[in-house]
């Protein structure tokens, strides 16, 4: 009798296997038919995400829709969108139509046409439905719906690094759509159900510290003090982790030498090719801020010279800009949209501060207008307070008491007596 319960036992858990190998073989066979990036050679789990990101997708089960997961450069937006899709439940479950990944980019009408001919090519390779590509973007926009409603009936879209709003207009076919973006206001411009996940830039020290392991196959209680430190001075960032872990596998007796160039913020310095699409810190940073239209890159300048970890009330910037509070907020709202700045909201009070590597990036590329940045802030301060100095009860009053006296010390107006009443306040 127990050998018999013995060999069912067995039995259950051979044909358990070759189902778990069956699903595994099933999952791998769907990603690469339909595009997905394979997982980087060094790749860290970070479970909650992905958990989140698949409870998102869940909802395009019996739905149309777009999942949003958006975050600044570099925070492994892609990676986490990849491994979501690794999971036969959800494959199974939710889009048994298969997954098709599109890597957009930063594109013009001519490229987005040409990545829809593509897809179009790969959704009917028997040409059954066309014997030629599209011409136009709305003939291959109609002929995307066709195939997807006839073909690919609750299928999946991810639509990888998705710049402007525009492009997902040729996409809108109420299909269900998973898109990778820095600005989480891509989604504004289409219809349908819409869900997003943000990805925070920040890992833990941990999950930092396995990574730069694997890189340089030491055991992490081996790892040298440096590593710790180089996880607090990048603040996390999975992008920086991955670089300097892929050169120090090259050179892995640089361990000081790379924490060195992040604390003197050379991030030119720390340059390798990897999963990623940017070689370097700077160039990932760099498309963002360039692709802001020139007002709104002026404006974004001003922040190079807020302190770190310093949180900036909305009416500090409206006297910086000259500007009402609606309008100050509406632009700041773009920033914010982009992954370029992070807002604090108490109540009706905001406040804005950007991520740590943002601010060392901006300090070095304006280096030679700090200066001039800081005097800009400090006469208008005293513009807007000519006739009486900020009260207790203003937003903004803590805010001048604390830092005013570090701008005009950056602005050299400790030399020179620009002002001739005095900065302090007085709480009386």
């Amino acid at each position: 009798m127990n050998t018999e319960m013995f060999d069912r036992d067995i039995y259950k858990c051979c044909i358990y296997v070759e189902l778990f190998i069956c699903f595994i073989h099933l999952v791998k066979t769907v990603l690469c038919e339909g595009g997905v990036p394979q997982r980087p050679v060094v790749c860290v789990t970070r479970p909650e995400l992905i958990k989140e990101i698949q409870q998102r997708l869940s909802k395009l089960k019996d739905d149309p829709g777009w999942v949003t997961v958006y975050g600044m450069a570099g925070c492994g937006k892609s990676v986490l969108a990849a491994e979501a899709l690794r999971e036969h439940r959800i494959l199974e479950g939710c889009f048994p139509g298969g997954v098709h990944w599109i890597s957009i980019g930063k594109q013009d009408k001519a490229g987005l046409l040409m990545k829809l001919q593509n897809l179009c090519i790969r959704l009917d390779q028997e040409l059954k439905y066309s014997q030629r590509p599209p011409l136009n973007i709305e003939e291959a926009r109609d002929r995307l719906r066709v195939l997807v409603m006839k073909v690919y009936p609750r299928s999946l879209l991810i639509l990888d690094d998705v710049w402007d709003s525009w492009v997902l207009k040729a996409f809108d076919i109420q299909s269900r759509v998973l898109i990778t973006t820095r600005d989480r206001s891509v989604t504004d411009a289409v219809s349908g159900h819409k869900y997003s996940v943000q990805v925070h830039n920040e890992l833990e020290v941990k999950k930092g510290l396995e990574i730069l392991s694997r890189f340089v196959d030491m055991k992490e209680h081996d790892l040298p003090s440096e590593a710790r430190a180089i996880i607090k001075e990048s603040k996390g960032s999975p992008l920086v982790v991955s670089l300097i872990g892929a050169l120090l596998r090259e050179f892995p007796s640089r361990w000081d030498f790379y924490l060195k160039q992040l604390q003197r913020k050379q991030f030119k310095r720390i340059r390798k090719s990897s999963s990623y699409d940017y070689e370097a810190l700077d160039e990932a940073m760099s498309m963002s801020v360039d692709r802001l239209k020139e007002d709104l890159k002026d404006y974004y300048k001003d922040f190079s010279i807020i302190e770190k970890d310093v949180k900036v009330p909305t009416q500090v910037l409206c006297i910086l800009w000259d500007m009402e509070s609606e309008i100050v907020e509406d632009t700041l709202q773009e920033f914010v949209n982009k992954s370029l700045l992070y807002c604090d909201r108490n109540g009706k009070s905001f406040s804005y501060y950007l991520h740590d590597l943002q601010l060392d990036y901006l300090t070095e590329r304006n280096r030679d207008q700090l200066p001039e940045l800081h005097s800009k802030l400090v006469g208008q301060y005293y513009k807007h307070y000519a006739d009486a100095l900020p009260t207790p009860d203003k937003e903004d009053c803590a805010y001048w008491y604390r830092y005013l006296a570090y701008h005009m010390a950056q602005a050299n107006m400790h030399q020179v007596g620009t002002y001739s009443r005095t900065p302090f306040l007085t709480f009386s």
